[in-house]
């Protein structure tokens, strides 16, 4: 059994800040044994996440206009840099997925590397087995839902 846990920001990274983390982790003994997947700038929601949070209510019209003329981005559902940009702002940016082995000590180790990661890096550590975000006040030694 695996565990995977999820970086996110809720802003875009610099390009020179975002490689720094990445080599950071690519670095890390604590997560050797561990398989990555760090997400390029461009990866993300795209034009049809746009029309289905729209069609669902999550997001209205004239916040996707208000967003993309406040940023000088074509206010255009079709846009798939507006769209991206858009839900990325709402719902935050995949920076990686760490897909962590299933030993509880490795995964107590990669566990509390990350919480450290994302509070020095102002992240978000997303928990898809939960479904939720991991908030930093969590102190418990693993993940909520690793049994």
């Amino acid at each position: 059994m695996s565990y995977d846990l999820i970086l996110k920001s809720t802003k875009a990274l610099e390009a020179t800040t975002r490689d720094s983390l990445f080599s950071e982790m690519r670095s890390a003994s604590v997560l050797h044994g561990s398989d990555l997947r760090l997400y390029a700038e461009t990866e993300g929601p795209d034009c049809h996440d746009l029309q289905w949070a729209l069609d669902d209510g999550e997001v209205t019209e004239e916040e996707f206009i208000q967003f993309c003329q406040s940023r000088g981005l074509p206010a255009d559902t079709k846009s798939a840099d507006s769209a991206r940009a858009f839900l990325q702002s709402k719902d935050g940016y995949d920076i990686a997925t760490c897909f962590l082995p299933g030993d509880a000590k490795a995964i107590a180790a990669a566990f509390a590397y990350l919480r450290g990661l994302a509070a020095k890096h102002n992240l978000i550590l997303h928990d898809p087995q939960e479904g939720a975000d991991i908030p930093a006040s969590y102190n418990k030694p693993l993940p909520p839902r690793f049994s």
